[in-house]
């Protein structure tokens, strides 16, 4: 044999022998530095091992940069030193060397990361809650041949994804992580193929999870995708009457219409063609088979569902008079200025009787089409007879869902049989402290606080041009309550009511720390103690603690009508199989409307009645409203707001009232979530989360790296409009701001107004 024969017949076992040396036992290429996370592509799986790198700095900016986005981080290529995001591979213990703004050198370790049992690799616990900041993550996919897979990719917040080098997704949004929000395809190589993601962080959890499945689970994934989507939208079906013109909610004296769901087809395919029993009772709540009398009438409607769901709705339709005539009609409707639209008021008035005449053409059809025409409709009816005092919370929305809370009592929809809720308890002796206002001095503050606040709100409204109000008070002492600026609709003053938005959810949670002061409700009892359909044991049985803290699978805001749906609990109770109760952290504000519906069950009235006459009544809170959800709606004033805070200062007290007991306001306070939910590792409490500032210079000139402005022990709760209402425990302090809207350098301003409050402090 030659010498040329025994080469070529070498060569196939050299090839052999090479691919064979090229892995090791647990299957890593040995031509990567170990400890490299190589995932083989299966079928559906997660990718669990990371190589990380960060955090680095991100800077929030008050104009867009050329993508659109306002986040130094999102845009700032950090991996220069590696070749750049598109070249780069992470290798283990390797260190990043990067420049900061200033144009100093800093560096970062590149260290392993095991995703948590729900897939999650968790910036927030690797990184210390480090917020405002930037983070990478890297593995290899390995694939034996060239093939498309899909990416079920989700984050917290905004994240970019390049695989081989490509830039293949990227999604500046800020959000709670929910796997597969980001749905896209991937082309890999045959071999292996280098990931790498990017996530920033705004405030709080951090963190991201990656899945991957092949062609044939995409397709089985769409279809479940599919009838999901169908079972969503059966969610918000109503029932309606059976005749074909819109004068749906309405009917005249005789027989009742015949109900039906508004979307026949979809209901046939969702619960089976099943029968809809309906009940009707008068406005006395007397079962009834007949309108003999114009006026309100309810109607329950129950039917059990091809699974073996119990399916429930109700609601209200207006009989009218014999022979009136609803389009005969042409109401004028004076309707003010819109001010968060920013309509000029003079403007306004020039085209005053085309407004008036419009809205008042959309309030008659709305009248006739809709349930909460049926509602004002039957009020107008029983006001006119002089049923109702002129009050504000005798309105036509409450008064209904008063309406139907009494007959869901009477009729066994509501399981809870025990007392109802007393107004707050009276303290014998000496009252707790109230806000009063007072020199710095006596807040203990030094002298300057008010010039240097005062120039803080002033260059900050020039700044954004929004208007806002700021309270500041130490020791029940006010020191600072000034109004500053102006928008189209009115110049603002200290009285000057706007959103609160999700700091609804303290109100929400404080107000339901009146039923656990009285024993009536437990935060960890379950929503089956107190309606049908739910469990009240195993990883079902949602419970208040759920609700309050984001953990119950829900996700959205004001779904299915909120807290105003009658049966808002039983449209819960028909998904729990499907939601990840206990399992996953998704802000949202159903739970919140869920839980009001429990509050009630016991207090056999409104939420909101419960609200005004228990908590914002007894605080003196004259300018504050909510009406509307449980998790935004409150309109407020800094004043009122600061009563809020100062209550929370005392521990549940303020003035002659006593809400709830300091022990029950420890258990409203954020604590980990990993002792109730194992591997949701965030603090989160009843409505109150943690409201802490980093200090600019932390981790700077010997300043500790986790130190914030102020105490760390600040509680309250964010808000999309950006208003403030933050309690510092430790040192005594409330700090509120009610505004409309955040507006340029919202970030910049509120961090010079703190560090101006903390350096004035004695």
């Amino acid at each position: 044999m030659t010498t040329r024969k025994i080469y070529i017949l070498l060569i196939p076992l050299l090839f052999f022998l090479g691919s064979c040396s090229n892995t090791d036992k647990t299957g890593h290429s040995k031509l990567l530095p170990k400890g490299t996370p190589v995932a083989d592509i299966k079928p559906e799986f997660t990718v669990d091992e990371w190589l990380v790198a960060g955090p680095f700095p991100n800077k929030n900016l008050s104009e867009p940069l050329e993508d659109g986005t306002y986040d130094s981080g999102y845009s700032e290529d950090f991996l220069i030193s590696l070749g750049g995001e598109s070249q780069a591979k992470l290798a283990p213990e390797k260190r990043i060397e990067f420049t900061i703004e200033s144009g100093t050198k800093s560096e970062v370790n590149v260290i392993p990361a095991t995703a948590n049992e729900m897939g999650i690799v968790d910036f927030s616990k690797i990184f210390h809650n480090a917020e405002n900041k930037v983070a990478y993550a890297f593995a290899y996919l390995r694939s034996p041949k060239d093939r498309t897979v899909y990416f079920l990719l989700g984050s917290d917040d905004a994240v970019k994804v390049w695989v081989n080098g490509e830039l293949v997704h990227e999604n500046y949004t800020f959000r709670a992580i929910n796997a597969g929000d980001d749905r896209f395809p991937v082309n890999l190589k045959a071999g292996l193929n280098p990931v790498l993601v990017k996530v920033l962080n705004g405030v709080r959890e951090w963190g991201f999870v990656l899945s991957i499945v092949d062609k044939k689970h995409w397709k089985d994934l769409k279809a479940k995708e599919l009838e999901e989507k169908e079972f969503r939208a059966f969610l918000n079906c109503k029932i309606v009457p059976d005749w074909y013109n819109v004068w749906d909610e309405q009917f005249y004296p005789g027989d009742f219409p015949q109900m039906r769901w508004d979307q026949p087809l979809l209901a046939e395919k969702v619960i089976g063609k099943v029968p809809l029993k309906v009940r009707w009772f008068d406005e006395n709540l007397n079962e009834v088979q007949k309108a003999e009398q114009p006026g309100r009438y309810l109607f329950v409607a129950e039917c059990t569902s091809k699974d073996g769901k119990k399916i429930r709705r109700a609601g209200s339709l207006y009989c009218w008079p014999d022979k009136w005539i609803g389009w005969s009609e042409r109401p004028f409707v004076s309707l003010e200025p819109l001010a968060a639209a920013r309509f000029d008021k003079k403007i306004w008035k020039q085209h005053e009787k085309a407004i008036g005449y419009n809205v008042g053409r959309l309030v008659l059809l709305s009248t006739l089409y809709q349930e909460e025409g049926a509602a004002l409709m039957s009020y107008l009816y029983e006001m006119n007879k002089g049923k109702y005092e002129n009050e504000t919370l005798d309105n036509p929305l409450l008064l209904d869902d008063e309406y139907h809370i009494r007959l869901q009592k009477k009729i066994g929809g509501i399981l809870y049989n025990g007392p109802s809720l007393n107004p707050p308890a009276v303290i014998e002796g000496e009252p707790a402290p109230v806000l009063r206002p007072g020199s710095p001095a006596e807040a203990g503050f030094k002298n300057s606080i008010i010039a240097d606040v005062d120039r803080v709100c002033r260059e900050w409204y020039e700044a954004s041009g929004e208007p806002f109000i700021t309270l500041i008070a130490r020791n029940g002492v006010i020191v600072y309550h000034k109004a500053v600026g102006k928008d189209a609709s009115a110049v603002f003053t200290t009285e000057t009511a706007t959103p609160m938005a999700s700091i609804t959810k303290l109100i929400t949670g404080v107000t339901f720390a009146q039923f656990v002061q009285q024993g009536l409700i437990r935060i960890d009892d379950p929503v089956g103690k107190f309606f049908p359909d739910f469990p009240v044991s195993g990883d079902k049985a949602l419970t208040l603690r759920h609700c309050f803290t984001h953990t119950s699978g829900l996700t959205g805001h004001e779904s299915w009508g909120g807290v105003h749906n009658h049966r808002l609990e039983n449209i819960v109770a028909s998904q729990l199989d499907r939601l990840p109760v206990g399992k996953r952290h998704t802000y949202n504000g159903d739970g919140y409307d869920l839980a009001g519906r429990v509050m009630e069950a016991v207090a056999g009235k409104s939420i909101f009645r419960v609200i005004k006459e228990n908590l914002l009544d007894p605080l003196g809170m004259d300018h504050s409203t909510i009406d509307e959800d449980l998790a935004f709606s409150l309109h407020s004033t800094a004043g009122d707001m600061a009563r809020v805070g100062q209550m929370l200062l005392n521990k549940g007290s303020y003035g002659k009232y006593e809400f709830f007991s300091p022990e029950v306001f420890e258990q409203l306070l954020p604590k980990n979530l990993s002792r109730f939910y194992p591997g949701l590792n965030l603090d989160w409490g009843i409505g109150i989360t943690w409201m802490r500032t980093t200090h600019p210079d932390a981790g700077k000139n010997g300043i500790p790296e986790g130190k914030t402005i102020l105490s760390p022990n600040i509680i309250g709760h964010g808000s999309a409009t950006s208003a403030v209402l933050r309690v510092d425990l430790d040192n005594k302090l409330v700090i509120t701001q009610t505004r409309r809207r955040g507006g340029a350098h919202y970030n910049q301003y509120l961090t010079e107004l703190l560090l101006a409050i903390e350096k004035n402090l004695k």
